[in-house]
């Protein structure tokens, strides 16, 4: 997760961190966690954090390597899409 986009977009909006996590319908405990790095949001923990920004899934999140797969932050490669 690129977690400085989301910091920027809570600053911008003059949202505490409290107020967007209400606003994504998110517990601030867990976007605390989020924005620290400490956990990754599930797929429907993206679709919330998207909507509530109103961001591409581009500017929040990472596509990240594996060997020669690359998968979404979080997700498990199957065996069928190895190269």
């Amino acid at each position: 997760m690129k977690t400085e986009a989301l910091r920027e977009h809570i600053a911008r909006r003059n949202l505490s961190q409290n107020g967007f996590a209400i606003k994504a319908e998110v517990s601030s405990g867990y976007l605390a966690q989020l924005l620290a790095g400490k956990k990754r949001p599930s797929g429907c923990m993206r679709e919330k954090l998207m909507s509530a920004t109103g961001l591409e899934f581009d500017i929040l999140f990472r596509i990240v390597g594996r060997g020669n797969d690359e998968a979404l932050e979080g997700e498990y490669v199957s065996q069928s899409s190895a190269h």
